[in-house]
């Protein structure tokens, strides 16, 4: 399909030629995408279109998936990045996130949640899939005394928008509060978690229920 006003234009990277295309094919066969791109890596992108949303199929163990990451991330810089997953231990989950990844989907569960992840991530947000909320969950017990308790219920309801993948600025639209007064409550929210990026804010989100898929 050729990508028009009203669809998003998608790049599927996979090493498995046949998953590739299957996905491609599927993909395409939804109104709201064209996919423009089917390769492997290495990329060349050259010759690629700038996709709006890229999509990357992850064998745990079949490749240097973080090579690939730097190298979209270097090339498609404002193009966000789907990963879909096989069973990928937490040390990939957690890895994605923190190279950039805005969407994480598991194989199994794709015909669900890809077209999902697909659509949020071109909006800027955050979407884990239920199967990926549950893993990182359990990756980590959660400590009865939780720090979760010593946030405020207006802190608890901003680390919830901020785990979702949204901007300060469009945190104090939706909630009617001032840019700055967001600002401030972030800071209270790091500083009394001890936790100083959006990473581990999203990581401490899910595992204490705060946020889910």
């Amino acid at each position: 399909m050729v990508a028009g006003a009203d669809t998003l234009a998608i790049a599927v990277v996979d090493t498995r030629p046949l998953v590739a295309a299957a996905v491609a094919s599927w993909l395409d066969s939804d109104g709201r995408f064209a996919v423009r791109t089917v390769a492997a890596p290495p990329l060349d992108f050259g010759v690629c279109h700038v996709p709006q949303v890229c999509v990357v199929g992850i064998a745990e163990g079949s490749w240097d998936w973080e090579s690939l990451m730097v190298a979209i991330r270097s090339n498609w810089a404002q193009t966000p990045i789907v990963m879909t997953l096989g069973a990928a231990p937490h040390r990939s989950l957690d890895g994605a996130l923190e190279m950039g990844v805005q969407g994480l989907v598991c194989e199994h569960g794709a015909a669900a949640d890809l077209p999902k992840a697909i659509v949020a991530v071109s909006r800027g947000e955050t979407y884990l899939c239920p199967t990926v909320v549950g893993r990182m969950a359990n990756g980590q017990a959660c400590s009865k005394e939780s720090r979760c308790a010593s946030l405020t219920g207006r802190e608890r309801e901003i680390l919830r928008h901020l785990a979702s993948g949204q901007t300060k600025r469009e945190i104090a639209a939706e909630l009617h509060l001032s840019p700055k007064t967001v600002d401030n409550h972030a800071t209270a929210i790091m500083t009394k978690l001890n936790i100083h990026n959006r990473v581990g804010l999203t990581r401490f989100a899910i595992r204490e229920g705060i946020f889910s898929a």
